[in-house]
């Protein structure tokens, strides 16, 4: 399945490989899109805010299906292009995700967001909501 090769092969340690596959801002972004943005297609990933550039989305997306962190399926209206989801192991970053998210709210944030209020106060009904939006796509699309 894992056709990706890790460049700390001979490290046993698990924050090493954490930030081997996930340890770059492009990947966390798609992450980002697919998780709670609800993206699913190459032009919206290009639509975020931080505007990643065509060559490294279309790297990380690879990257990311190797390692079987999301997968794809035929666009059903346009057979040239791919919709993305996340598979269980992608889902399974969620608690990582919302950990950061609450990690840099308390020490680098300076702006306040009703969406941070509401994942710190809520953090159980939120990955639980969030978890229920991704199955549905899932449910409806695969």
């Amino acid at each position: 399945m894992n056709t990706y090769k890790s460049h700390v092969e001979k490290s046993e340690c698990p924050i090493a490989h954490a930030l081997d596959v996930i340890g770059d801002r492009w990947t966390l972004i798609i992450i980002r899109e697919m998780m709670f943005m609800g993206k699913h297609e190459f032009g919206e990933f290009l639509e975020a805010p931080e505007k990643i550039s065509t060559n490294i989305l279309a790297d990380r997306l690879k990257k990311l299906s190797s390692l079987g962190i999301i997968d794809f399926i035929e666009h059903p209206q346009n057979k040239t292009k791919k919709l993305y989801y996340l598979t269980d192991i992608g889902v399974g970053l969620i608690d990582v995700m919302v950990e950061v998210i609450l990690w840099v709210d308390k020490y680098l944030s300076t702006a306040p967001s009703p969406i941070i209020e509401n994942i710190k106060n809520h953090t159980p009904e939120f990955i639980e909501k969030t978890k229920k939006n991704i199955q549905s796509w899932n449910e409806k699309n695969l």
